[in-house]
Parts: structure tokens; C-alpha cells; sequence
């Protein structure tokens, strides 16, 4: 008997056809991560750039509000704004809870405030700041911060 070794045509079809099914996942999944990886680096510069303007804001004491791009970076750009707003010290200790919390919290305050004006008396001034970079006008990061002012 004469045996020939060897694959048959449809032994190779069916591998190269795994072959391609494989190859084609790996190059979506290569293809996502090249997309995650930009992301985060945007993302990362961003943050990067927030707090470096927040760091220079936190120098000035006086409202105002900026809008700019950044000259070092292309594509990106930057909003600040710092203004005085009160802080009603009861609301703040009787229990004005955010949204995703029961706890007293400023943030939460701040939200509620809008709505309702101090009646106590309680108030100190504060200082806001607020920083917001966009890359590519796609907001990015946001930074806020309060800080006390002279009474």
C-alpha cells in the first residue's frame, strides 16, 4: 500500500481560515487599545494641565474669569473662574446632603444653595475656584476649590 503524507486542500483551508478569524480579533482587540492608550494620555495631560492652572489661580485673590488655549499645547484649552460666594454656616452643619450621599457635604451645600437664601446670618465669605481644560473643546477635567476669605 502507498501512503502519502501531507495535508489535504481542505485540511488547509480550514486553517487558514481559523487563522484569519483569530488574526482579525487580535487586530480589534490591538486597535481598542491603541484608542484606550490615546485616551489616557489626553485625559492625563488634561489633569496634568488643570493642576498646573489651578496651582498659578491659587495665587490671586481677586474675581475674575479667563478663557484661553493653551500656547504650549496644541488643542487644548482652559477656563478659570474665581469668584466670592457665602457659605451659610448652619445649612452647612444642619445636614444639606449631595445627591449621592446622605452625609453633609459642601458640594452638596453648594448644590442646594441655589435654591434657598441665607435667613441665619451665618455667613462666611469663600473663594471659588474653578478650572475646566478641554481638549479639542471636549470638556476633560474639572478642578474646583474653596478657600476662606479675611472675615
Amino acid at each position: 500500500m502507498n501512503k502519502k503524507r501531507g495535508f489535504t486542500l481542505l485540511e488547509i483551508l480550514i486553517s487558514i481560515g481559523l487563522f484569519g478569524v483569530i488574526m482579525g480579533m487580535l487586530l480589534g482587540l490591538l486597535a481598542s487599545s491603541l484608542t484606550y492608550r490615546s485616551k489616557a494620555a489626553v485625559l492625563r495631560q488634561s489633569t496634568f494641565l488643570a493642576e498646573s492652572k489651578m496651582n498659578e489661580l491659587l495665587t490671586q485673590s481677586e474675581e475674575k474669569s479667563d478663557k484661553a488655549d493653551f500656547t504650549d499645547y496644541p488643542g487644548y484649552s482652559f477656563e478659570t473662574q474665581i469668584k466670592e460666594e457665602p457659605l451659610d454656616i448652619e445649612k452647612l452643619l444642619t445636614g444639606v446632603s449631595s445627591e449621592d450621599s446622605e452625609e453633609p457635604t459642601v458640594a452638596g451645600y453648594y448644590q442646594d444653595r441655589a435654591s434657598s437664601e441665607s435667613t441665619t446670618g451665618l455667613d462666611i465669605k469663600m473663594l471659588h475656584y474653578m478650572v475646566r481644560v478641554y481638549y479639542k473643546e471636549k470638556q476633560m477635567a474639572d478642578l474646583e476649590y474653596f478657600r476662606g476669605t479675611n472675615f
